[in-house]
């Protein structure tokens, strides 16, 4: 009986040790099971086995290849960092897609990392009303999009919209401060001065402001406002030194109204990923994009100041410029401050109930950079 006792012993650790040996030791000791590592969210333990595919990804941008330098320096960073796992193939001037289809060739897997932008209120109300917002007092196109940064981080609701249009973002595209272009000499300093004009404005507040103050907004895509500055069709443009410099306007301009360094207002885009592309990428990949976040939005930020307040320099050298005092400035403030409310009680009645909590967060963060 004793003996049977200590032979059944015998055999159970046997086979404890026979199941250890298959399970534990294997994978502490294989070099390629990850034993120790971190396990994959939902996984039985241990760690998941290498991702070596190869992804590709085509990457728009709306802008020619030089105002892109910042952006393809921080791309090509993130290829060399991959070890070849990223490839990237570069379209620039809108000619991948385009303003009006961006988002659709989002989804529809044309782009997978775009730059877009807000304009379109429709798709994106809280992020609009943030960056596109006239004569809100944005301290410049650097802190606008830090602004954006944190308030993005702070309210959720600015990241389910961009899930609901199938995409995810990723870091802020600064841009320069919107003035006012005119294809004369005849100046503009008080609202009124705006009277019998025709401007273009994608913005529809600012459509709002012209026609009160009897001129008209104008809709059109960037790649025709040389066009129709040129042919008389408008008067004049609100837009960003950008703009005046990319797409060709510069020649065309013969006046100008400064707003000082915040603007009409201080817009700002977007460059993002497909949802899908997004989603493609092992954890590791995903975490370059993140890392270069940061350094992206602040060098991009510092190459629109190089390339782009230079021409306001130049047009005040050539033409008739208005620069607007702060006291000047202040009348069209006043002027607007209603359509602003107006606005924001127009977004509540639609169900994007966080309009007034996001604008006072926003203007919070604006009178601490003050």
């Amino acid at each position: 009986m004793k003996t049977r006792i200590i032979l059944s012993l015998a055999l159970a650790i046997c086979l404890t040790l026979s199941l250890f040996v298959l399970t534990g030791c294997n994978d502490q000791s294989s070099p390629s099971g990850g034993g120790g590592g971190t396990s994959a969210p939902g996984s039985g333990g241990g760690s998941p086995p290498p991702d070596n595919r190869t992804f590709h990804f085509n990457v728009s941008f709306p802008t020619p290849e030089s105002s892109a330098v910042a952006m393809v320096q921080v791309l090509d960073r993130i290829q060399e960092a991959s070890n070849g796992r990223i490839t990237m193939t570069y379209y620039y001037s809108w000619s991948l897609t385009s303003v009006a289809t961006i988002i659709d060739d989002f989804n529809s897997g044309i782009v997978d990392i775009g730059v877009h932008s807000f304009e379109n209120d429709t798709f994106f109300p809280y992020s609009n009303l943030i960056t596109n917002t006239p004569f809100l007092g944005m301290p410049g196109l650097l802190e606008t999009a830090r602004i954006y940064d944190e308030i993005f981080a702070e309210h959720p609701a600015l990241a389910q919209e961009f899930a609901r249009n199938g995409l995810v973002f990723w870091t802020p595209h600064p841009i320069a401060e919107q003035q006012l272009y005119t294809n004369s000499d005849f100046a503009i300093r008080v609202p009124g001065d705006l009277n019998g004009r025709r401007f273009t404005t994608n913005l529809v507040m600012l459509q709002q402001f012209l026609a009160r103050n009897g001129a008209a907004g104008v809709s059109a895509p960037v790649t025709e406002l040389a066009s129709m500055v040129n042919t008389g069709v408008v008067d004049g443009v609100l837009q960003h030194p950008g703009v005046i410099l990319s797409f060709g306007l510069e020649d065309f301009i013969e006046g100008a109204t400064l707003f000082g360094n915040k603007g009409i207002l201080s817009a700002m885009m977007s460059m993002s990923f497909s949802e899908h592309a997004w989603n493609s990428m092992p954890t590791d990949l995903q975490k370059l994009f993140v890392d270069e976040a940061e350094t992206l939005r602040e060098e991009q930020g510092q190459l629109q100041i190089r390339m782009n307040y230079p021409v306001n320099d130049r047009l005040s050298a050539s033409v008739p410029v208005q620069v607007l005092s702060d006291a000047e400035i202040q009348v069209w403030v006043d002027d607007f401050s209603d359509i602003i409310d107006a606005h924001v009680e127009d977004m509540i009645r639609r169900g994007h109930s966080e309009a007034r909590e996001i604008l006072d967060a926003v203007r919070t963060k604006i009178a601490e950079r003050s």
